[in-house]
């Protein structure tokens, strides 16, 4: 597991590529204040993630106002879902301050 630290808190991923998170370990499905705290809605909200499904890399992004995720695009390769993730022009200005915190082994 590795660890991507972000200006509104840390996410728990597989693997951390130029800043996004790779297969994170809890990503959003239905994000409203009901099931997810303010704090989570607000470290998802805008910030591209790529997962893996049936051999296809696919990234996705919680986006306002909706309350679930966004499908950007499905690839085959995961070098061109992290191009995608981190090139789009949807993704919000700030968003690239992360840091991969590399494995920590916890």
């Amino acid at each position: 597991m590795q660890f991507l630290k972000t200006e509104h808190g840390i996410i728990t991923c597989e693997r951390v590529i130029e800043g996004i998170a790779i297969n994170p370990v809890d990503p959003p499905g239905v994000c409203d204040p009901i099931r997810r705290s303010a704090a989570e809605i607000t470290l998802w909200r805008g910030r591209p993630y790529v997962v893996g499904r049936d051999g296809a890399w696919v990234v996705r992004c919680l986006q306002f106002p909706t309350d679930r995720p966004t499908v950007w695009g499905t690839f085959l390769m995961l070098e061109e879902a992290v191009r995608e993730a981190t090139s789009d022009p949807r993704r919000p200005e700030g968003s690239t301050s992360t840091a991969d915190l590399g494995d920590m082994n916890i």
